[in-house]
């Protein structure tokens, strides 16, 4: 029988999906700030996020994104609740020397707009955020940033989901807090975290380092905390990694129900992206990937929603056909045997 399950399995094959699954994430520390986080470390890309909570929850947190520089080109997001859409999300991108922040909220798979809900803040660490000739790295505290419902994960639970996205394209204004993000075609991902595993009784203190007024609204702290100036670095940060035993939520993925439509008009907000992977060296760390060229167009963003479509009509066809096929099995039964002949 078709099934969901096997429709799931057949888009992802179809449209090569490239987000990573089932990841978790592990203890690492920055030897630039000396700071140990709870985080994704990416294979592939080198991409690498993470938060410390304190030892009581309440709606703060301290988080690191780093991600290597094409040409000094490239934007890195990370989701405080996993998905895409309906997720708190967060984006940083270089502007020069400086590092450019902006919450985002998405309704659809198109380019996120930004954050109008609750208050959040977003407070630098001077030493652990700076951009050079190969990397950025962003260290900050989230400042509201546990909302809890759908936007993000709760201060009550035990484990969560998170995730994250890259491109080695900038966005189309870096200048511009509210700019439109082109596709990240470098990489995108879930991964599960242990709660426990991200408290440290050193939290308070590494909050303490954070800089900056952001306070106000939550549009004008994106705004301010964008605009604001970061002394850049010639540091690439070491990471040294161990890997832990924790408690996770598991990473799934969900296929949405799209048209070709909604779909084509999401590309074409954004050019075609080539994105070419190196080889990059850090100190403390090397990452190498292998070469994997890919260029995504408006026509292959086109075609692979078609395929949805079409997938998603054969799987609803194939449902009524086992409806109908009931209803005349039942009417044949009663016309057989009567309304009121018992069925041996």
């Amino acid at each position: 029988m078709f099934s969901l399950r096997t429709l799931a399995t057949s888009v992802a094959v179809l449209l090569g999906i490239r987000g990573a699954a089932g990841q978790s994430a592990s203890a690492y520390t920055d030897t630039t700030t000396g700071m140990t986080f709870q985080a994704l470390q990416d294979s592939s890309t080198g991409f690498v996020f993470g938060i410390a909570l304190p030892e009581t929850i309440g709606t703060d947190f301290i988080g690191q994104m780093v991600f290597s520089l094409t040409d000094g080109a490239g934007w890195g997001g990370a989701s405080f609740n996993g998905a895409m859409t309906e997720s708190l999300l967060l984006v940083a991108w270089p502007n020069g020397d400086e590092v450019m922040t902006s919450f985002r909220e998405a309704t659809a798979y198109s380019t996120p707009p930004v954050y109008n809900g609750s208050d959040v803040t977003l407070s630098t660490i001077a030493d652990g955020t700076y951009v050079n000739d190969t990397h950025l790295s962003l260290t900050f505290l989230c400042g509201g940033c546990i909302v809890g419902d759908s936007l993000t994960f709760s201060s009550t639970d035990t484990s969560a989901v998170l995730g994250w996205a890259y491109s080695t394209s900038s966005p189309s204004d870096v200048a511009d807090e509210t700019t439109d993000l082109v596709y990240h075609s470098a990489g995108y991902g879930e991964f599960g975290l242990g709660i426990s595993n991200a408290q440290t009784s050193e939290y308070e203190s590494w909050a303490a380092l954070a800089s900056g007024d952001d306070s106000g609204s939550s549009s004008s702290a994106v705004s301010a905390a964008s605009s604001s100036t970061i002394q850049s670095s010639s540091t690439t940060p070491a990471v040294t990694s161990s890997a832990v035993v924790s408690s996770t939520k598991s990473a799934t993925s969900t296929t949405p129900e799209a048209t070709s439509s909604t779909a084509c008009a999401a590309s074409s907000s954004s050019a075609p992206v080539t994105t070419t992977k190196a080889a990059s060296t850090s100190s403390g760390v090397t990452t190498t990937t292998t070469a994997d060229s890919s260029t995504i167009t408006d026509a292959n963003v086109c075609m692979n929603s078609i395929i949805i479509a079409a997938l998603l009509l054969v799987s609803r066809t194939l449902t009524g056909m086992v409806v109908v096929r009931r209803r005349i099995r039942a009417w044949r039964m009663q016309s057989t045997f009567g309304p009121g002949d018992r069925v041996v």
